[in-house]
């Protein structure tokens, strides 16, 4: 005679459980033998001497299961119980994260997590849209490397399913890189007339020049006559003193000097700022991280020059539009907002990343 005396009725795979139960004198150091669905056997030892038995087993799918013990002769002495099985839903930890996380600096990430086999992949998402990484399981483990290009806070996600997710929000810090601007000498351009008028500079202005932009990996050879190019445009065929812009910025991320930031520019119709241009038609693509990361360092510096502590501030600031009127606009603003054009591209210069990098700013001079 055989009783189970303990089987759980649900467990989730990959979890380890025992049967137990007891069988009559007769049975003692017989062979138990536990049969899944009616067709797998598994061998589960002896009985012991004081009649006592279990077995000890891991379902690895799920579903529900029946089960059947025999010792001895199958006809005699027979048990059964149901198990449900469950599908395990596994446990997400974070062992390793960085105190100090910054804009454009590695960092490594490592976690643990339950009931995942080796060589599974999780996901790491960021702000519920950017798939920045999928790590492998490997003895319960796992680790991933990640750069991200905007600082702020951030929401992490570590994702093994729909149903098993770990959040996490992260403060992202602006990195400080040093500026590498390549002089207008290095480009081939003579230096600015020196007649020209002196700049007060009081806000940023962003364009682009609706050139077909340069591949990201340009060399700069491309970029010099790219840079040649535009002033030879704006002197030759516009009439101006010198290239327009104070700064121009490449899809590499490679800052050029235009013209002289001492000296007024002729970017705009009011020209009371330093004029910073995209290389680039902005008007359905997007700019490149690596400008944007320059962009936001390089109007981190010229603020601080200026003295402006928050550029997300409006101020009153003269336009160029019908009886010259004045608007309340941020320092870092678009060649859009004060005069009848579409540059840099969409309204509220959605391209350019405008508003990401006035606020990057802003936290880069609070730091």
């Amino acid at each position: 005679m055989i009783t189970i005396t303990s089987v759980p009725e649900t467990i989730e795979t990959n979890q380890n459980f025992f049967i137990k139960g007891t069988a009559s004198d007769d049975l003692r150091e017989k062979p138990v033998e536990l049969i899944i669905d009616y067709q797998y056997k598994v061998s589960g030892g002896n009985v012991a001497d004081d009649g006592t038995w279990q077995i000890n087993f891991v379902f690895l799918s799920a579903g529900d299961r029946r089960l059947k013990i025999v010792i001895g002769d199958p006809t005699d002495n027979t048990a059964y119980a149901n198990i449900q099985v469950v599908e395990a839903v596994p446990t997400i930890r974070i062992t390793h994260l960085p105190t100090t996380i910054k804009t454009s600096e590695p960092f490594v990430i490592k976690g643990e997590v339950d009931n995942l086999a080796n060589g599974e992949e999780l996901l790491i998402r960021i702000d519920g849209q950017f798939d920045v990484a999928k790590p492998i399981v490997e003895g319960g483990k796992w680790d991933a490397q990640i750069v991200l290009s905007q600082g702020g806070r951030r929401l992490l996600e570590v994702i093994a399913s729909d149903q098993e997710k770990l959040q996490k929000e992260i403060d992202i810090q602006e990195s400080s890189p040093t500026l590498n601007i390549i002089t207008r000498q290095v480009w081939g351009a003579p230096p600015t007339p020196s007649s020209l008028p002196n700049l007060n500079a009081q806000r940023i202005t962003i364009h682009h020049t609706t050139n077909p932009a340069l591949s990201p990996s340009a060399n700069q050879t491309s970029e010099f006559q790219r840079m040649r190019s535009i002033r030879d445009y704006h002197v030759n065929s516009l009439q101006w003193s010198d290239i327009g812009y104070h700064y121009v910025i490449m899809p590499s991320g490679r800052i050029y000097e235009g013209r002289y930031d001492r000296k007024r520019g002729a970017h705009d119709k009011v020209n009371d700022g330093f004029g910073i241009a995209f290389d680039g038609n902005y008007v359905s693509s997007s700019i490149t991280d690596a400008q944007f990361n320059s962009a936001v360092a390089l109007c981190t510096q010229l603020c601080k020059r200026m003295g402006i502590n928050d550029p997300t501030v409006l101020v009153s600031t003269p336009t160029y539009f019908s009886g010259n009127p004045n608007r309340n606009l941020p320092r870092i603003l678009g060649h859009r907002d004060r005069d009848y054009n579409s540059c840099p591209g969409t309204p509220n210069g959605t391209t350019v990343r405008l508003e990401q990098i006035r606020q990057a700013v802003k936290r880069a001079l609070s730091n």
